[in-house]
């Protein structure tokens, strides 16, 4: 019976050292010797919504920084740099550069060796932050870091005057792991990631390449060669623009494809700008597809068939459909703005390519009108001798 007690309090002291394990999240970047190890507090029944974290930066860095999010708009930062004083540190709270009046933090511990700026810091209400906020429930929650470009930077003013960082990227946080019973801080411990995944720095390259590619070809390459065909009457060209349009789209597609496997936020696939992308694609390739039966029946019949009409239709709705997922793209990625402007663009384009074709519509029926009274029949009333 002694046995089986001491064996089942080694038993309940292994499982406290494995919850005591995934109490806290770590993210370390290796190259800049930045730190971060963050828990979140739950409170006997209640939701977790205190952080508790602790950041830590090369002193010869000048400055270093992690904010919530995966961009600097919106983002909560908290920007830490050496004081005046010898031996302390200052903690900033948003990078506008003013600092947030809205946060309820706590600095329990600042220091500063010389060597290494490290702050204690626990935020009643960072979870509940308006923009970018904290998902605890969250298996991937984004962050921002930052680091400076060296300079030293010495002031005890929320306000100071800090250069543009040298390094900076993205990581993501599993927040389930990081709920704990207790109000210590968690330590940063060695240079691993604890539930944490960097993301590559290439990322936001693909995700550039992806919306050029996208872009261009369903806002410029896809109307254009619709008009050279409808309005301007060369085949040659049409199919010239349309291919490489549709190559454009294709390689786009398949660096959207590497983009949901690389990236840890679009792993989901859940995304509308995802879903309707694929359809997108497919419908396009499906276009080229019936573009070239209506050119083969056509040289074979002289006239419009079925295929035509369709070809038709759907090479606009397929321009239409893409430039709706562009600006989905844009919401997806959280840039509002290029949503916005994607958007105007967007319309001012269809409503050029409409405009166009219309009076192209207009100027053949006219033709059309003007050849039928040409080709009538000559008739003459009355005597044509004049009697």
């Amino acid at each position: 019976m002694l046995l089986y007690c001491i064996d089942l309090r080694w038993h309940v002291i292994w499982l406290l050292i494995q919850a005591s394990a995934c109490s806290f999240v770590q993210f370390y970047e290796k190259s800049s010797r930045l730190g971060f190890a963050l828990s979140t507090l739950r409170e006997h029944n209640g939701s977790p919504d205190e952080l508790l974290f602790q950041l830590r930066v090369p002193s010869e860095a000048g400055w270093g920084a992690v904010g919530t999010g995966d961009k600097m708009d919106g983002s909560l930062m908290f920007i830490l740099y050496a004081s005046d004083n010898p031996g302390d540190a200052t903690k900033r709270g948003h990078d506008t550069p003013e600092p947030s009046s809205k946060l309820s933090y706590n600095i329990v511990n600042a220091s500063n060796d010389g060597v290494t700026l490290t702050a204690d810091i626990k935020c009643l209400n960072c979870t509940r932050y308006s923009r970018n906020s904290v998902d605890i429930a969250s298996s991937a929650q984004p962050w921002i870091w930052a680091i400076g470009p060296g300079d030293p930077v010495r002031s005890s003013s929320q306000d100071a005057d800090i250069k543009q960082h040298s390094h900076d990227g993205v990581f993501f946080t599993d927040m389930t792991k990081s709920v704990t019973m207790s109000s210590n801080i968690p330590s940063i411990s060695g240079t691993s990631n604890i539930h944490a995944t960097a993301q590559p720095g290439y990322i936001n390259d693909l995700v550039i390449l992806h919306a050029v590619l996208l872009g261009l070809a369903f806002v410029i390459a896809f109307p254009l060669g619709t008009l050279t065909l409808r309005a301007f009457r060369s085949f040659t060209t049409h199919w010239i623009v349309q291919l490489i349009s549709l190559t454009a789209s294709s390689v786009g597609f398949g660096v959207a494809i590497a983009l949901s496997i690389l990236g840890i936020e679009w792993r989901h696939f859940s995304a509308a700008h995802q879903i309707i992308g694929i359809v997108v694609i497919v419908l396009a390739l499906a276009q080229g597809q019936l573009g070239y039966w209506h050119h083969m029946q056509y040289k074979k019949l002289g006239k419009r068939t079925s295929v035509s009409y369709m070809h038709i239709a759907l090479g606009r709705g397929v321009i239409w459909l893409g430039m709706v997922n562009l600006v989905l793209g844009f919401l997806l990625d959280g840039s509002t703005a290029m949503a916005a402007g994607a958007a105007v663009v967007s319309v001012v384009v269809v409503a050029g390519m409409e405009a166009v074709l219309f009076w192209n519509r207009r100027r053949l029926l006219a033709k059309s009108i003007a050849s039928s009274t040409t080709d009538l029949p000559l008739t003459v009333h009355g005597d044509p001798a004049g009697s």
